[in-house]
């Protein structure tokens, strides 16, 4: 008998060892052996997947991973509404700050620390996309990783998502830094 669990899985003939089951690629017999426990979570986990992907709407390939693949306009779109709803807390913590000068220079150090690291993710992301050749896994797909190469397939995303995050929040934090340096004198803007 053999398992496959995301096609990953073999069995040895019992002249290599009895009849373990061992766990790796097709290519590499020497993988650890399975133990029934192993097996029982092994299929727990991948009935949870199933189920997780059936209350989502999504459906799994053949790997486990969640179908549709992850495109860069919903990577982006996510980055954006997150760096928009991150820069609320900035708007109220600069408003808080009672001196102008010092309100400038938080909000022109924080725009000018938020875009630099934002826009270096952004290219570092931008390549482990590239790198993944179109296999571009989601954070719940953790999970379906099996060797250390593939972990590229997670950090494209990621990556993405962080810097255009960082780069909208330093975009309003840099705008909101032109609002209060040109804000009238005794204004509530102003400090």
């Amino acid at each position: 008998m053999v398992f496959h669990f995301a096609g990953h899985a073999e069995q040895r003939p019992p002249s290599q060892g009895g009849a373990a089951l061992y766990c790796g690629h097709a290519e590499d017999p020497d993988g650890a052996p399975l133990t029934t426990a192993d097996i029982a979570g092994l299929r727990c986990r991948m009935a949870a997947r199933v189920e997780r992907a059936r209350v989502l709407g999504m459906a799994l390939d053949q790997d486990g991973v969640m179908l549709p693949r992850l495109r860069p306009v919903e990577v982006a779109r996510r980055g954006v509404i997150l760096g928009l709803l991150g820069a609320m807390p900035l708007v109220v913590a600069a408003l808080s700050i009672p001196q102008h000068s010092n309100r400038e220079e938080f909000l022109s150090v924080i725009s000018g620390l938020t875009g630099l690291f934002g826009a270096m993710l952004l290219v570092i992301g931008a390549g482990f996309w590239w790198a993944s050749a179109g296999d571009i896994r989601r954070l719940r797909d953790w999970s379906t990783v099996t060797t250390q190469g593939a972990a590229i397939t997670l950090i494209g995303p990621l990556f993405l998502r962080s810097g255009l995050f960082l780069l909208v929040f330093g975009a309003v934090a840099f705008g909101l830094h032109q609002l209060v340096a040109t804000a009238p004198y005794g204004s509530w803007l102003h400090g």
